[in-house]
């Protein structure tokens, strides 16, 4: 399981840079099709801006991105299994993407409290994951895009 999320922090990682390389790319030829010499010129400012809210942004991504990651590779054996089980599964949810993330957050925070008080996954979920889930996405109140 340990590669599989590696693979996805790498990919994440990878196209928040790329994203910020276009930005601040684009950003000078902006600057350079203007035609200004001035730095102090207004296309200037809007270069600088940009470029700055770019790496701002893809620094943010990373670091929230390696702290959440780094909960989660506290997670052994079968609490890593299951919780990969349970973001693929939060993923056909009808919920929106910030609510998924604050699911799978809360989740894992439950997780790794029940390996910490030394219970077993089957103690937490139930023993189906699934309707653990469902649960906790009808508290939501939000309905699962595959059941409907």
């Amino acid at each position: 399981m340990s590669k599989k999320i590696n693979k996805v922090r790498k990919q994440t990682i990878i196209s928040a840079l790329v994203g910020t390389i276009l930005l601040v790319f684009g950003s000078v030829l902006y600057f350079l099709a203007s035609g200004q010499k001035d730095l102090s010129a207004p296309q200037a400012i809007v270069v600088v801006a940009i470029t700055t809210l770019g790496v701002v942004a893809f620094l943010f991504i990373l670091y929230k991105k390696l702290k959440r990651n780094k909960h989660a590779d506290k997670l052994k054996n079968d609490y890593e299994v299951v919780f990969e089980e349970i973001k693929e599964y939060i993923g056909i949810s009808g919920l929106s993407f910030l609510e998924k993330r604050e699911l799978e957050d809360e989740i894992l925070s439950l997780f790794l409290e029940a390996q910490e008080d030394g219970k077993k996954i089957n103690e937490v979920t139930g023993g189906d994951y699934k309707a653990f889930v469902d649960d906790m996405v009808k508290a939501y109140g939000v309905k699962n895009y595959l059941l409907y």
